[in-house]
């Protein structure tokens, strides 16, 4: 929802702006969502390695563990 909220603002910002200074305001900001895009896979990817390293020292198989049946029909 905070990227929404950042594109908005840029967009309502660029009514105030000359076309190109807008442009260049929608280019940064959509530099801006990408990156925070990027690395939010890749803190999710590191939370989830730790949390099965954390467990597999624990002597927990994630794999083994049952699996909740989402097929509700």
């Amino acid at each position: 929802m905070c990227q929404v909220h950042t594109a908005v603002a840029a967009v309502v910002q660029c009514w105030s702006l000359d076309r190109e200074s807008g442009q260049r305001l929608l280019a940064r900001t959509a530099d801006q969502i990408a990156y925070h895009q990027r690395r939010g896979v890749l803190a999710r990817e590191s939370h989830t390695r730790t949390t099965i390293s954390k467990l597999q020292r624990q002597g927990i198989n994630v794999d083994m563990l049952p699996r909740c049946d989402l097929d509700t029909t």
